[in-house]
This record gives C-alpha cells, sequence and structure tokens, in this order.
C-alpha cells in the first residue's frame, strides 16, 4: 500500500462517522471473517457442486439500492428461469448509504406484503 497516494478526501458516499465506525468494528473483531470466506473459495465450490444448476424454485423477492453496484454483476433480469418464482422487484432510491437510511429502507420492506402471503 506504500505505492498508492493519499486519496484527497473521502468520497461523497462515505461520512468519517461511517468510516470511524468501519473502523472500530474491524479494530474490535479482526478482518479473519470475511478473509476466510475468500480462502475457502474453492473449498465452497465443491461443497456446493450438488447444487450445481439448481433453480430456486421458492417464492423470492429482490432488494437492492437503485445504485447499488451489485446490480452491474447481478441485475435482476440475471435471475429469469433461475428464480422461478420472482415475485417482486424493489429498488429503493438511496442516495449515500448510511445506518439512518438503511433503517427506513428495512422500514419500507416492512410495509410490503409478505411474498408467502401473493
Amino acid at each position: 500500500l506504500d505505492v498508492l497516494s493519499e486519496p484527497p478526501g473521502l468520497p461523497p458516499w462515505l461520512t468519517e462517522e461511517d468510516l470511524d465506525r468501519y473502523a472500530s468494528e474491524f479494530a474490535r473483531t479482526g478482518f479473519t471473517g470475511p478473509l476466510n470466506y475468500y480462502r475457502n473459495f474453492d473449498r465452497n465450490w465443491e461443497l456446493l457442486a450438488g447444487v450445481a444448476g439448481r433453480k430456486v424454485a421458492i417464492p423470492a423477492l429482490f432488494v437492492a439500492g437503485e445504485r447499488d453496484a451489485v446490480l452491474r454483476m447481478t441485475p435482476p433480469a440475471i435471475m429469469d428461469g433461475w428464480v422461478t418464482d420472482l415475485r417482486e422487484t424493489v429498488l429503493i432510491a438511496v442516495h449515500r448509504r448510511t445506518r439512518s437510511n438503511c433503517a427506513t429502507a428495512a422500514i419500507s420492506l416492512n410495509s410490503l406484503t409478505p411474498v408467502s402471503d401473493k
């Protein structure tokens, strides 16, 4: 990391409070858990070989922030043919991720009709 230059400041979606929170949590819990997922990546593929190609056949709901980067890698359309009972796609308008707007999103989700009731 020594070869990287210091950024001019935080990006607009990350507050100093958020950064402090992440740093304190990593200081408290360490980074072993997140790294272990990647260390075990090949083993996960081996363990899941028995379900390769299976479809999700239970009622499902897709939820993401409308500007979430995951939508570039996994857009809802990618589920066509794999998720056979996708009931709804919900894209939440979030301009910057903070604990308060995540709570707002959770409240919004709680107002949706349960998937099993449709």
